[in-house]
C-alpha cells in the first residue's frame, strides 16, 4: 500500500537529495510530492483493516483472511469492520511469521449483545480445543475477558480481565507475551498479568474470529486486527487506543479496587497518587472508569473530601462494612 506526503514547498537540491536517499521512495515535481511505501514497525507480521471484501492483509506478510465475514461499520465510522451475530467466522491462515517467541495482538471489539450464559468466542488460533496460543473469550456471565495461551508446561494457562467490556461502544484491547509474562491491556491501560508456569507454546492452527467448531462466538464487531512478532510499549498501544478514551494519557488515573472500604481504597493509590476528590471525578476520571469497565459490582465511587467540599461523611470512613469504588488520581503539585 502506498501513502503521499507533502514535501516543503521550498525544496533545495539538498533536501531533494535526501528524500532519494530513502528506500523505495520517489519524489514528483521538484520533491513536492513523495510516493512511498507505507510505514510500518518491521515487527508487524499482520494488519487487517477489514475495510475491502478480500480481507487483505496490509503487513508484509500479505496473508489474507480465507474465510471473509459479513462487512460492518468501521470503528469510528472508518471503512468497515467484520460482523460477528454469534453463528459466522471468518479464518486468518497459518503463517510461519506468527511463530515467534514474543508477540502483541491488538484489536477493536464492539460488542452487542450482553452475556448468554455461555462461553463466547472472540478469537482463537488452534486447530483443536488444546491449542490456545493465543485465545481470547467472554465469560458465560460477565463481560469480562478470559485470555488463554498454551505453555510447555500446561495447555490452558491465563488471566482474566479486571474490567468489564462495555456494551455498544468501541473498545480497544491488546494482548502482550514475552517469555513467562502475559499482559492484558484495556483501552491501553494495563488491566492484568501474570507470570506463567514456562514459555508459551506456538502452534500451526489458523486465526479464527468469531467462532470455532468447538467454541459459539459473540455477537459484535471486530475492526483493525493487528499481531506483532515483539512486545509494544504502553506509549505504543496508547497510541493505537487513543480514540477510546480522550485525553486519557493526560489524565493520571488508576484503579485501587473495585469494591472495598474507605481505609482500603484509600491504602490502594500508590506513593505520588491519592484518592480522587469530586471535582477531579468530574474532570475526566469517572468517564474513565466507565470506559474501562471498573464498575462492575458497584458505581458508587469513594472520594476525598477537599477544603472547599465534605463529600465522604467520618461515619463512612470507620464503616469496615460499606464498599465502593476505589479511583485514584496522580499528584500534579
Amino acid at each position: 500500500m502506498l501513502f503521499f506526503l507533502l514535501c516543503s514547498s521550498i525544496a533545495t537540491a539538498s533536501y531533494l537529495d535526501e528524500c532519494l536517499s530513502v528506500p523505495y521512495t520517489i519524489c514528483l515535481d521538484n520533491g513536492s510530492y513523495v510516493l512511498g511505501d507505507l510505514a510500518e514497525p518491521d515487527s508487524l507480521v499482520g494488519w487487517w483493516t477489514f475495510d475491502d471484501k478480500f480481507g487483505h492483509d496490509y503487513s508484509s506478510s500479505t496473508n489474507p483472511l480465507s474465510e471473509p465475514a459479513q462487512a460492518g461499520p468501521g470503528m469510528l465510522g472508518k471503512g468497515h469492520s467484520l460482523y460477528f451475530d454469534g453463528t459466522n467466522q471468518a479464518v486468518i491462515p497459518h503463517s510461519s511469521y506468527y511463530e515467534v517467541d514474543q508477540f502483541t495482538l491488538s484489536m477493536w471489539i464492539y460488542l452487542l449483545e450482553d452475556s448468554t450464559g455461555a462461553w463466547r468466542l472472540v478469537l482463537q488460533k488452534g486447530q483443536n480445543p488444546q491449542e490456545l496460543t493465543p485465545t481470547l473469550m467472554f465469560w458465560p456471565r460477565e463481560r469480562r475477558l478470559h485470555v488463554r495461551v498454551s505453555t510447555e508446561y500446561y495447555w490452558n494457562e491465563g488471566l482474566d480481565s479486571t474490567g468489564l467490556i462495555n456494551l455498544r461502544r468501541w473498545s480497544h484491547i491488546a494482548v502482550t507475551a514475552s517469555g513467562q509474562l502475559l499482559q492484558f491491556y484495556l483501552n491501553s491501560y494495563l488491566d492484568r498479568q501474570v507470570i506463567l508456569n514456562a514459555l508459551v507454546k506456538n502452534n500451526q492452527g489458523d486465526i479464527y474470529l468469531g467462532k470455532t467448531d468447538w467454541h459459539q462466538g459473540f455477537n459484535g464487531f471486530i475492526d483493525d486486527l493487528r499481531l506483532y512478532s515483539s512486545t509494544l510499549h504502553e506509549q505504543d498501544l496508547t497510541a493505537l487506543a487513543a480514540p477510546a478514551i480522550p485525553l486519557a494519557a493526560s489524565l493520571g488515573v488508576m484503579l485501587s479496587c473495585q469494591l472495598c472500604n474507605y481505609h482500603d481504597a484509600e491504602a490502594g493509590c500508590l506513593d505520588n497518587w491519592h484518592m480522587c476528590s469530586l471535582e477531579e471525578l468530574y474532570a475526566g476520571p469517572y468517564e474513565m472508569a466507565r470506559a474501562m469497565g471498573w464498575f462492575r459490582f458497584t458505581a458508587e465511587i469513594w472520594t476525598r473530601n477537599t477544603e472547599d467540599q465534605t463529600t465522604t461523611s467520618s461515619d463512612e470512613m470507620q464503616d469496615p462494612d460499606l464498599f465502593k469504588v476505589g479511583i485514584c488520581c496522580k499528584d500534579y503539585e
